[in-house]
């Protein structure tokens, strides 16, 4: 596995569609991981290790097997550092997931987070962390945009603030979003997202679709908290991204997922064409 980091101009960030397109990783001017080295490339970041596994895999051998064990906080994240790269201040990403069944529309869990320290403009104390996340509310399993900042450091001298802020799909406690949000179970599907943290932007696609009504510029659809008047601020720089399963309910159960073909750019990523997944192999890391 090689990773390559060059500058290159930006496209524009606001794209229409991604179109399928083969599964080739094309080593300039990005990041890739496919797990096939049995040498994570990233970190883990979490109360137990993730698995490398044969399991089932979208593209080679192996993929990342990720629990969450439910029962109250845990995060089980595949971490990439950002500081320093390309990456640290737009990018485009792509991930092959296969979610299981079981537990479906249970809890609410985190699986993307792209997240860094918060600005002086933003008004949050020093040693606060300001995410920007692709989470799943448990209700449908649907995909929705979510926005937090927390203390990382002792040093924010007891100072409160909060956010928590969200950007749903339509939907209602009787009617699901539409299809193109709902992840789907027991398949390979793949995520895709743009981020720029100069424009407070985010934006996600679904196998290609994009999911306008998660978008984000700046603003959402509301918050718990209004610390911030309710304004996205993007960190000054993405630190890291996580991708995985982050839970929060005690009432939260197990949920289970594997992911493949990670990768970053500077231009957007395309989803390849979708296979059959294989399956019948074992844990080997």
């Amino acid at each position: 596995m090689r990773n390559l980091f060059r500058f290159t101009l930006l496209l524009p960030i606001f794209i229409p569609s991604l179109t399928a397109a083969a599964s080739t990783c094309r080593l300039e001017n990005m990041f890739c991981e496919s797990f096939e080295t049995l040498s994570i490339t990233g970190s883990f970041d979490g109360s137990s290790e993730a698995k490398i596994s044969t399991v089932r895999a979208y593209d080679g051998k192996h993929a990342l097997h990720v629990v969450g064990a439910g029962g109250g906080y845990n995060r089980q994240f595949f971490k990439v550092l950002l500081s320093e790269t390309p990456f640290a201040k737009r990018h485009f990403g792509r991930a092959m997931v296969w979610l299981s069944d079981k537990n479906a529309r249970d809890a609410d869990f985190t699986l993307l987070q792209l997240a860094g320290p918060a600005t002086t403009q933003s008004g949050a104390p020093k040693g606060f962390e300001v995410a920007l996340r692709g989470r799943v509310d448990g209700r449908y399993d649907h995909l929705f945009s979510n926005y937090d900042t927390y203390p990382v450091t002792d040093n924010s001298a007891g100072k409160k603030w909060s956010t928590d802020c969200w950007q749903h799909p339509a939907f209602s406690d009787t009617k699901p979003p539409a299809s193109t949000y709902r992840l789907p179970k027991n398949q390979w599907f793949c995520l895709a997202w743009s981020v720029d943290v100069e424009r407070d932007h985010l934006a996600f696609w679904l196998d290609g679709k994009p999911l306008e009504e998660i978008t984000i510029n700046g603003k959402g659809q509301g918050c718990v908290a209004h610390s911030q008047a309710d304004k996205w601020l993007a960190p000054s720089e993405l630190t890291y991204l996580g991708i995985g399963i982050e839970q929060y309910q005690k009432t939260a159960k197990r949920r289970e997922l594997f992911i493949d073909d990670v990768a970053l750019s500077q231009s957007p990523v395309p989803c390849p064409v979708l296979q059959a997944p294989m399956a019948g192999g074992e844990v080997v890391h």
